[in-house]
């Protein structure tokens, strides 16, 4: 056993010494490379023991030693090329040695000469050497010259003529036999080459790639060696010595890059899988497999391959050979087709829609898992029912699959299927046959949509365009369509007074072929202007119908591609009104002004109030200059005394909104304190509230000054009245109108239920008043400072309560309330009745504005410092130019006001939020819905 392995450790360390260099990858040229570097080896051995032995035959000579080292260096010189890719240059240092040491040693040595021209055996060897590198010409050439070198040696040395023919004769036969050998080698060699060319046609033509892989040194594979170390080995040693272009190109490699890799190039990516082939592959001695490599570029390369191990004489690997084909298409042509099939089983099994595969009988063969859950059944019990047994309308059913059959294509069409339960609902089939390459039938697809809810939304969407069309009618405002152009394209008009021509004569026509040229260019001017931007243009105009001028405010939208819609409503009244409040107002500025009486305005502030404005009769009363007063506090400036009396006016302003006659004493500015009587009241201008107080000094002129500020009063209180006509006078008129029309129909009707239909409407109308009245009356306890009681209110609880509240109004549009409540109780201090109110108006509006079947959202959490209550729904939304407006009063997003409410919900919100110290926000996206948020400090 241990020479075994001394043998086959001695084999493995001389494959390594004569190992050729990796860069020679043509086979020949290895051999020939190995052989040189072999003879080299065997002549460096022989020298080990040569050398020393001459050394000491010559003990006293100097030059031997410096022959030896020489004889050494050039030999490892040789030895050292030969294992490059320039292994002839050792070759040629190798023979031209050989008679350089016979010249040396024969002048060297002083041996008889028998002995010394033993020597000259070493030609022979350079003879053999060169009829083995060295092509047939050299190998004469030099067998020519050994026979000269030979002869002139013997010449020199006089050695007989017997000696010398002896040694000639068996140098020339010697020389002749290698010659010979050398020729016969020539000739297997083109053999071999002529072999090798058909080798080589098949190897180039090759569609598959082919290449040889060669181990640097042949090994044994079997139990007895380490195979993990060997692998390692075998990665980094074993190089492609030759490959066709069929491969070079699946690489995506130039030949001199493919060249001499390795194991451990090729799957540099995996090497574990590298090490796992490489094993099967040499356990076996064959291997088919398909594996993942990488071409030059990066790109993933699929091949099927084909290896068959060399072998020695002994048994040992030396390489193998390798067959490979890409099949990186038909690898992606299968992955695409598992996508597709994955893709298709996804949506098969995703689809929103019930889907089924039926035989050319109507059996289900397949379906998918919303079928199931649509028609109430498993996916196993639908696959053994067919289109027959879900069918309401069997034989209709039938006649479609007969059609198709036949090879008429199928429209989209609807149907009424049974569910488990005996529930009929409408669907929508889209079917089709799926036919085979050759066009036969295989199966039938259809797919089954539910249209229960499209159906109840068209029929909503049918009463809702009817209710339009019913509100449209009862709209009082005038409505024109009206092209770029200016052209009139349809009309509106519930009032056929207002219309300035009739309508025969500007239907068709443009707008300055009817209206005054004035107004018509300004007209044409907006309608350029609303379709270039897209925004909403507001506008009045005056015009005079019968005679009579008339006012009229006008909104102009875009309604279409190049069209506008007009609405023109008629405000002659509200301008006469507003006209008439101007005068006022002017009077009572005039009057205010110039009054003899004093007046004075100032901030409705308890704490601080200050001067606003003062008429020259109050500066002359207490003694001031306005510019001294200006922004001052009037408790600072110490007029009113005692303080205490102000303090009281103030209280009663906070509660009531005025005074009357409140005896009270001034200090002017000289410090006289005189007696005065003095009316207050309080009054808004925008969004702030001032106090206006009118002084009276009490003397003869009392009886003067007192009709004067009641003139002041009641101009102020039409002021303040103005607004409020102004945003209610649309809400009361719309009701009242229906009332008065109602009243009369019942008048002229005999039809009894005619009457009681038309009493109804008058009903839901007066309620509608009475409701608006409720709101009104609401805001109003809340301008005026209604007292909020605070207490500890648990927001839960309330959220709750009002959740409970609602539960009826949410059942006429079919809607779900979802609640959120905060994981620990939430207790703030509040008016729980206010705060109850703003949640119901909040509700109350995202009823209002949700869609059938949608979903509200109540639900309360808790941050570091606040309370917050959402309100979410899912319904229309708010536009986001509309945003900036829903807290105005009367306000409604539609100008013709046809949307649910009064347009004060979300300001009494607001207000009641204020009064808390909190805030209101809103979030809103058209047609996905509304959340507002009530966020109150803890």
């Amino acid at each position: 056993m241990f020479a075994k392995v001394v043998i086959e450790r001695s084999k493995s360390y001389w494959g390594r010494a004569t190992q050729p260099s990796t860069k020679l990858v043509n086979e020949d040229d290895r051999h020939v490379a190995s052989l040189t570097t072999a003879v080299i080896v065997i002549m460096l051995l022989s020298a080990l023991g040569v050398v020393p032995a001459w050394m000491l035959a010559n003990p006293h000579s100097a030059t031997v030693p410096v022959i030896s080292l020489g004889i050494f260096g050039i030999l490892l010189t040789a030895y050292a090329v030969s294992r490059t890719e320039h292994y002839r240059v050792g070759a040629f240092l190798l023979i031209s040695l050989m008679p350089v040491i016979v010249v040396l040693i024969l002048m060297i040595t002083s041996d008889p000469t028998d002995e010394r021209l033993l020597v000259l055996n070493v030609l022979f060897i350079m003879i053999v050497i060169a009829s083995l590198i060295l092509s047939i010409r050299s190998t004469i050439a030099i067998a020519v010259f050994g026979l000269a070198f030979i002869a002139g040696i013997f010449y020199l040395l006089h050695v007989s003529l017997y000696t010398a023919f002896s040694y000639l004769a068996t140098m020339a036969g010697l020389a002749a036999l290698i010659v010979v050998g050398a020729e016969m080698r020539k000739r297997y060699a083109q053999r071999l080459s002529q072999s090798q060319q058909r080798l080589d046609a098949f190897f180039a033509q090759s569609l598959d790639g082919i290449y040889f892989m060669m181990l640097d040194v042949p090994l044994h594979w079997n139990a007895d060696i380490n195979k993990d170390t060997e692998l390692d080995y075998i990665f980094a040693h074993q190089r492609i010595t030759r490959a066709n272009d069929a491969i070079l190109v699946q690489y995506g490699k130039s030949r001199e890059q493919f060249l001499g890799m390795t194991p451990n190039d090729l799957f540099a990516h995996d090497l574990p899988l590298g090490n796992k082939l490489w094993r099967q592959l040499f356990d076996d001695g064959r291997l088919h497999t398909e594996t993942q490599l990488h071409r030059a570029d990066g790109a993933v390369l699929w091949v099927e391959m084909d290896h068959v191990c060399f072998y020695d004489a002994e048994g040992r690997i030396t390489g193998h050979f390798g067959v490979q084909r890409d099949i990186t298409k038909r690898k992606e042509a299968e992955a695409d087709l598992r996508s597709a099939d994955l893709r298709y089983r996804a949506l098969f099994e995703q689809s929103h829609d019930a889907v089924f595969i039926l035989n050319l009988e109507g059996k289900h063969i397949q379906t998918n898992q919303r079928s199931a859950s649509l028609f109430g059944y498993t996916k196993e019990e639908l696959q053994k029912l067919s289109v027959d047994e879900l069918s309401a309308e069997r034989d209709e059913s039938n006649a479609v699959r007969e059609r198709m059959l036949r090879g008429e294509h199928i429209p989209t069409f609807q149907r009424r299927f049974y569910k488990k339960n005996g529930e009929i609902i409408p669907v929508e089939i889209n079917v089709e046959v799926v036919r085979d390459t050759n066009g036969t039938p295989m199966h039938i697809q259809s797919v089954v949509r539910d249209i229960t809810e499209r159906l109840r939304a068209e029929e909503t969407l049918r009463a809702t365009e009817a209710r339009q069309r019913a509100l449209l009618e009862a709209i009082p405002d005038l409505m024109f369509r009206m092209a770029s152009d200016g052209t009139y394209v349809d009309f509106h008009a519930p009032n056929p007074d207002h219309l300035i021509v009739p309508p025969e004569q500007f239907l068709g026509r443009k707008v300055t072929e009817v209206l005054p040229a004035e107004l018509a260019d300004y007209q044409m001017d907006l309608i350029e202007k609303v379709i270039r931007t897209e925004e909403q243009a507001t506008y009045e105009y005056s015009t005079s119908i019968k005679g009579k001028t008339m006012y009229f405010e006008a909104r102009m939208v875009v309604c279409a591609p190049d069209e506008v819609l007009v609405i023109v409503r008629d405000v002659t009244e509200r301008k006469m009104v507003e006209q008439a409040l101007q005068q006022s107002e002017a009077r009572f500025s005039a009057a205010f002004r110039n009054s003899p009486v004093p007046m004075v305005l100032s901030t409705s502030d308890s704490q601080d109030s200050r001067y606003v404005e003062a008429n020259q009769a109050y500066l002359d009363l207490v003694g001031y200059k306005w510019e001294e007063l200006t922004g001052q506090s009037l408790v600072n400036m110490g007029i009113a005394i005692p303080s205490e009396q102000r303090n009281v006016r103030l209280n009663l302003l906070d509660n009531l909104g005025r005074y009357q006659t409140q005896e009270a004493q001034l200090r002017n500015r000289t410090g006289d304190i005189f007696d005065v009587i003095i009316w207050a009241e309080r009054i808004q201008f925008g969004t702030e509230n001032y106090d206006l107080e009118i002084i009276l000094d009490v003397t003869e002129r009392r009886k003067l000054q007192e009709q004067q500020f009641a003139l002041a009063i009641e101009k102020e209180r039409v002021k303040v009245l103005n607004q409020f006509v102004q945003n209610s006078s649309h809400e009361f008129r719309t009701p009242l109108a229906i009332i008065n029309t109602n009243l009369y129909l019942i008048e002229k009707l005999e039809d009894r239920a005619t009457q009681h239909r038309y009493i109804a409407q008058s009903k839901l109308q007066i309620r509608r008043l009475d409701q608006l009245l409720e709101t009104m009356q609401t805001m109003t306890d809340l301008d005026i400072g209604a007292h909020f009681r605070q207490s500890a209110v648990n927001i839960n609880e309330l959220v709750q309560e009002v959740a409970r509240d609602i539960q009826l109004e949410l059942r006429p549009k079919d809607l779900t309330l979802e609640i959120g409540l905060a994981q620990s109780p939430l207790t703030i201090s509040a008016d729980r009745r206010w705060l109850k109110v703003a949640l119901e108006q909040l509700l109350d509006n995202a009823i209002h504005f949700s869609t059938v079947g949608g979903t509200i959202i109540l639900r309360a959490k808790q941050t570091e410092y606040t309370v917050a209550i959402e309100v979410r729904d899912t319904g229309i939304g708010i536009d986001k130019d509309a945003l900036p407006h829903i807290f105005k009063r009367f306000w409604r997003q539609d100008e013709a006001h046809s949307t649910p409410g009064f347009g004060l919900g979300l300001p009494m919100v607001q207000k009641i939020i204020e009064r808390h110290q909190g805030k209101l926000e809103v979030e809103s996206e058209v047609t996905k819905g509304s959340t507002f948020r009530i966020v109150l400090p803890i």
